[in-house]
């Protein structure tokens, strides 16, 4: 019964560890600080790749930063923005 007991236990620490959310790798994301009159578009927009839609960079900036579309970008404000791809 013992053996049972903690192989279930085994099996739910393991399925909390591999269900828990994680972080994007630091190597998949900048910092970017937002300076005066920044929107959301014009960041992506620096950051987009040639064969890249702006309008996936924006949902992922949203994404990442927890804004909704209508959210306004106070100066200072620091941004997770998705690295630009080469």
């Amino acid at each position: 019964m013992r053996i049972i007991l903690g192989l279930i236990l085994l099996l739910f620490a393991l399925s909390v560890v591999y269900a828990a959310p994680s972080e994007p790798a630091s190597e998949s994301y900048v910092i970017v600080r937002v300076y005066s009159g920044d929107t959301v578009w014009d960041i992506a927009g620096r950051q987009a790749g040639d064969k890249e839609d702006i309008r996936d960079i924006i949902w992922q900036i949203r994404e990442m930063n927890h804004l909704d579309k209508n959210a306004f970008l106070q100066p200072g404000q620091m941004l997770r923005v998705p690295r630009k791809k080469l």
